[in-house]
């Protein structure tokens, strides 16, 4: 049983997906919100993706198979299309 309305709504949208693929990762190799973006990425905007965390190990479920080492390596290198506002450079003469 679900402990809060949250997990019920969560719990109903899982079995309502296909989540037949199932890989994990650690936690060293992503925060959450980029594990998020790159699986984004990865599955597309018609993949669905759960993920879970417990003892520093994402396990992630998809509706879409992706290669975890793929995802490993885009975890770990820099974010594509981000921008990073710097201030100014100084220069010593």
């Amino acid at each position: 049983m679900p402990d809060s309305p949250h997990e019920m709504i969560a719990d109903q949208q899982e079995a309502d997906w296909d989540l037949r693929v199932e890989h994990e990762l650690h936690t060293k190799y992503a925060t959450a919100r980029r594990l998020s973006l790159e699986l984004h990425d990865l599955v597309g905007n018609d993949g669905q993706f759960v993920v879970e965390m417990r003892h520093n190990v994402y396990t992630i479920r998809c509706s879409k198979e992706f290669d975890p080492n793929e995802l490993r390596l885009k975890c770990q290198g820099p974010r594509r299309g981000l921008t990073w506002v710097m201030g100014p450079v100084s220069t010593c003469n």
